[in-house]
């Protein structure tokens, strides 16, 4: 039997690119039980590389289940909510984001949670689900985002206003009229 330990030194063959590499590079399949039996700890018969392609393959193939079924398990999992939990809600927000009331679809609706607790708050939009986490980690920032964008505001009219200026005197650099008398 092969040491399970990666320092030693020892080999596997890989199944699928039939190279002989270190144990290291193969991943350790936990003891598990099926059909009535236990299966002891092993190395798998796919090393990391060939793992990864198989499964990003398999993946690809079965798009449908993994994304279902990974929906599913976070959220119940992460959230403690599930899909009617999401529809009382959509029914309730009338479909729109709970801050900028943009139409939730599947591809934009977030669910937005308490990162202390986890717990379920709402539906938004993505774009506001992300404005809302920068916000919720340090609440003064909507209003330093807010001062910085009026400072900017403030600065682009005094240029535009200095522009108009000039145009008006005449002076060419500004774009103002040549005089060739």
């Amino acid at each position: 039997m092969i040491n399970l330990q990666p320092d030693t030194g020892e080999t596997k063959k890989c199944f699928g690119c039939k190279e002989v590499k270190p144990v290291s590079e193969f991943y350790v399949v936990k003891p598990y039980f099926r059909d009535g039996k236990y299966r002891r700890k092993r190395l798998a018969s796919y090393c990391k590389k060939c793992e990864g392609l198989r499964t990003r393959e398999y993946e690809s193939r079965h798009k449908d289940k993994k994304i279902s079924w990974n929906r599913k398990a976070k959220l119940k999992f992460k959230y403690g909510i599930d899909q009617e939990w999401i529809d009382a809600r959509m029914v309730k927000q009338a479909g729109l984001c709970g801050i900028c009331g943009v139409a939730l679809t599947q591809e934009n609706r977030t669910i937005d949670h308490d990162h202390e607790t986890g717990e379920a708050r709402g539906l938004l939009c993505s774009s506001c689900n992300k404005a809302l986490y920068v916000v919720e980690l340090d609440r003064g920032w909507g209003i330093k985002a807010d001062a910085y964008l009026t400072e900017c505001e403030k600065e682009s009219w005094e240029k535009a206003s200095a522009r108009y200026s000039n145009r008006e005197e005449g002076n060419p650099s500004m774009g103002g009229t040549h005089n060739h008398s």
